[in-house]
């Protein structure tokens, strides 16, 4: 009975194993990758934050001068302080359950030496609108078994965990990190990650444009301003003290044009007087995008770029028309 059940148990634990070990995970730690080519971080392992510590990551190959990222206007600012050269790695030791974040593999830019390597990575897919839909209907239907907000609590902590990987709060200058947040499941994902950053010891301000008065959104909230954490309706005046912005308005629902008021809130993002020289994260979809057809093409248009994007479940296909920094999380 309970000796033929473990040994079940065990097969399945192995055949896991065996699974993620062919998608790019070793053993029980996630294998990071990058898509940008601008970027000197070298394909390695560990694992995520599981505190507020501030570890150094011997993996990731960091400069010794402040971080900066090419696909970003040669007038963005530098808001990160490089971490110690005398510092040594913690041993860190390997977790005991799936990763639920992954850097994506540059399969595109090397796609010759892919070909020709046994141990290349599987080819990325992309996700259209209906397919993300369906995705999400069937992990929330009788059979999926998941509640809406447990997908987003998960959701949520790959994107703080995500940040944490690229800019730990050591390497920001004691400076404000903005959460903007829409009325959708996206913005239901960044009230969590804002929870999540406060916890690893970042400065947070959400932004709520339109607030929803439905669970879980009401509920987040309370949990954030539990924890004082301002939630306010609109961006700062100035960008004084911000560090970093995290764009979770919109997700794969949304359909250009944008509208009041996150039509101004992108000419904020934009304007070089304001929030133009901070770097910014986009959750799944960046503001202003089309879900499969990526940035606005009409002339003239604002067209957000931003420094890093972390796809949700799967990336979608606007997701390859994106040059930046580049996550997986919210694995279900």
């Amino acid at each position: 009975g309970r000796t033929m059940a473990k040994a079940v148990a065990g097969l399945l634990a192995m055949a896991a194993m065996a699974a993620m070990a062919a998608a790019g995970v070793v053993g029980s730690t996630p294998v990071f990758m990058q898509t940008s080519t601008s970027s000197s971080a070298s394909l390695s392992s560990h694992s995520l934050p599981p505190s507020s510590s501030l570890p150094c990551f011997a993996s990731l190959s960091l400069p010794s001068g402040p971080v900066s990222v090419s696909s970003r206007s040669a007038s963005r600012r530098s808001s990160f302080l490089p971490l110690s050269s005398s510092s040594s790695p913690r041993a860190r030791a390997p977790r005991a359950h799936p990763p639920s974040l992954l850097r994506m593999s540059a399969t595109m830019d090397n796609a010759a030496a892919a070909s020709t390597s046994a141990a290349a990575p599987p080819p990325i897919r992309y996700l259209t609108a209906a397919e993300a839909k369906a995705i999400d209907e069937e992990l929330m239907s009788a059979d999926g078994g998941w509640p809406l907000a447990a997908l987003m609590e998960l959701a949520g902590k790959s994107v703080a965990d995500a940040i944490y990987d690229m800019y730990p709060p050591a390497r920001l200058q004691d400076e404000r990190v903005i959460v903007l947040c829409g009325k959708g499941n996206n913005g239901g994902d960044g009230l969590v990650a804002a929870r999540h950053l406060h916890y690893y010891g970042y400065r947070v301000t959400v932004v709520c444009p339109e607030q929803s008065n439905q669970e879980p959104h009401a509920g987040l909230r309370k949990q954030l301003r539990a924890l004082d954490v301002m939630v306010n309706m609109g961006m700062p005046g100035t960008s004084s003290g911000v560090g970093l912005i995290v764009d979770a308005a919109f997700g794969f629902s949304f359909r250009p044009p944008l509208r009041a008021p996150y039509d101004y809130i992108l000419k904020q993002l934009l304007d070089p007087s304001l929030f133009g020289a901070v770097p910014v994260v986009s959750v799944d979809v960046p503001l202003g995008w089309d879900v499969e057809l990526g940035p606005p093409r009409e002339e003239g248009a604002l067209v957000l770029q931003p420094d890093m994007l972390v796809s949700l479940s799967a990336p979608k296909m606007c997701a390859k028309r994106f040059e930046g920094m580049h996550y997986l999380g919210g694995r279900f």
